[in-house]
């Protein structure tokens, strides 16, 4: 296919194997080493909105300079969401941590990898290739 006009590259299945696999496996796992207890520590105490607020605000004050400004914006804006009423609460939340845990399971996923064989294609050779754009 690879001689074809109108194809302009041939990717095999063969060549998504990456190389170097065991050092790579090995980089990931020492990533995860480290990562994996953080990512999956459950909180000591229950976080509530007006906490938050209290230790950014605080931290801003204690640490002034780059970003102190957004901290104090974003620790007044938590103070407005706990006065708030409990079904604009859990809207926010969802809003806002519903993607974060999405990521961060996905992130545990990427830490957990698996070793990619020959093995483990799948049994008819597949190819798949890009045609040319026609100008």
């Amino acid at each position: 296919m690879r001689k074809l006009p109108q194809v302009s590259s041939v990717t095999t299945l063969s060549s998504l194997i990456p190389n170097d696999q065991p050092a790579k496996l090995a980089l990931i796992k020492t990533a995860a080493d480290q990562l994996l207890p953080a990512l999956n520590q459950q909180t000591a105490l229950p976080v509530t909105e007006k906490r938050v607020s209290n230790q950014l605000s605080l931290a801003a004050d204690e640490h002034p300079g780059a970003g102190t400004n957004e901290a104090k914006h974003l620790s007044q804006t938590l103070t407005r969401l706990a006065a708030a009423d409990a079904a604009t609460r859990d809207r926010a939340e969802h809003a806002m941590a519903d993607p974060l845990r999405i990521a961060l399971g996905q992130l545990r996923a990427l830490l957990t990898p698996a070793e990619i064989t020959r093995g483990c294609r799948p049994r008819s050779p597949t190819i798949c290739s890009t045609r040319k754009a026609r100008h």
